[in-house]
């Protein structure tokens, strides 16, 4: 009975750790969109110190959207890692699983132009092909 209690113990423990290192990860803050109905093009840009990179994030919102603090806010707080193409998969699965946008793009641009990283995401079914003319060239 005693191996049993251990292992039980052990998971709690595991399973305690693994929340506090998701809780210690800033999660994106929402808020209410207030024009569900219509198609918006919205951009958020911030430069990071480390990776030494500007991350900028068009997105066409649904029902939730973000001010540029919050995004800030989450960056400031997520564990980045050092390569670039990793840190764009966080922020647009982030961005995707949070926001719920119709439409996701992820561009990070490391400090000297030489590196740069584009992903994007959208919702099935949705296309605007005016609001996606005015997306810069990469």
């Amino acid at each position: 009975m005693t191996e049993r209690s251990d292992l039980i113990e052990q998971l709690a423990q595991e399973a305690e750790e693994a929340r506090e290192k998701l809780a210690d990860e800033a999660p994106i803050q929402t808020e209410e969109h207030a024009l569900p109905r219509i198609d918006v093009l919205c951009r958020l840009s911030v430069s990071l110190d480390s990776p030494a990179a500007a991350v900028t994030v068009y997105f066409v919102p649904d029902k939730r959207t973000l001010d540029p603090d919050a995004f800030q806010a989450y960056l400031n707080g997520l564990n980045r890692p050092t390569r670039i193409s990793v840190l764009a998969a966080r922020v647009l699965a982030d961005f995707s699983n949070e926001v719920v946008p119709r439409f996701v793009q992820v561009r990070i641009e490391g400090e000297n132009g030489s590196d740069a990283v584009l992903v994007e995401d959208r919702r099935p079914k949705w296309d605007n092909p005016a609001i996606l003319a005015r997306l810069p060239g990469f």
